[in-house]
């Protein structure tokens, strides 16, 4: 499949930490969600590939960046979210931006509790 190619690539050049996230790199996430489906891909697989990457560069150091982040920030982040649950790219039951932020930071703080070689 030749257009997987070209769809991961405009997919993966995307930035989704602080407010860097521009209007154009929604609009190539969401183009080349729209060519997969084009292209007779079925729509769990386009939710796996929505959760692939954009579910995962969303969380990608989320606790290092999130604090830093606006509320207009957020708030650009969770339309595009439900932005792709309205086009069916991704599950109706993924969590809002907030929740994932907060369900990271979570369990890095659950790790750092229970590892036994953490230095005091």
């Amino acid at each position: 499949m030749k257009f997987t190619g070209e769809v991961h690539r405009i997919i993966v050049r995307d930035r989704f930490q602080n407010d860097n996230l521009k209007c154009s790199d929604i609009t190539g996430v969401v183009y080349g969600l729209r060519v997969l489906r084009a292209h007779g891909m079925s729509d769990d697989c386009i939710q796996v590939v929505c959760r692939s990457i954009v579910i995962a560069k969303l969380k990608n150091a989320s606790q290092a960046w999130s604090g830093f982040c606006t509320a207009s920030g957020i708030n650009k982040l969770d339309r595009f979210l439900a932005r792709c649950k309205r086009l069916n790219y991704c599950s109706q039951t993924t969590a809002g931006v907030i929740e994932q932020l907060e369900s990271a930071d979570q369990s890095l703080f659950q790790t750092v509790l229970h590892m036994h070689n953490h230095i005091d």
